[in-house]
């Protein structure tokens, strides 16, 4: 499963990036700081999964987020971040996310749900 990190903190791309190099069928392909990036990386890697903050400079990650699942509904998408107001949540999951994230409180599922999609995208 190749997976893209879209999140201004390079702190957090970090910390995401360890989680992704724990697991055996999951690969980085790119990190991107905007929504500029975004789009660029995906149309270049071609990724699979997409690990999205919501507050970025540019476009938000809700955008992001529907502009992307309209051009490719099979991509999937986990929302990490700051702002886990249910609104958000809400709306997230309307858009196409498949799972919506807390940092703060969340952060640790977040191995357990890289394993999910691995084993999901593995049995296509």
């Amino acid at each position: 499963m190749k997976v893209i990190i879209v999140d201004d903190s390079e702190l957090m791309q970090e910390r995401v990036a360890a989680v992704i190099d724990g697991l055996k069928d999951a690969k980085l392909v790119g990190l991107a700081k905007n929504s500029l990036e975004t789009y660029e990386l995906v149309e270049k890697m071609k990724p699979d999964l997409i690990i999205l903050d919501i507050r970025l400079p540019g476009q938000n990650g809700m955008h992001i987020l529907e502009t992307l699942k309209k051009a490719d509904n099979t991509l999937k998408f986990i929302i990490l971040s700051n702002y886990p107001y249910p609104q958000y949540k809400k709306r997230c999951l309307e858009l196409g996310a498949d799972y919506f994230l807390d940092k703060t409180n969340e952060f640790e599922q977040l191995q357990d749900v890289l394993k999910k999609l691995v084993i999901l995208q593995k049995a296509k």
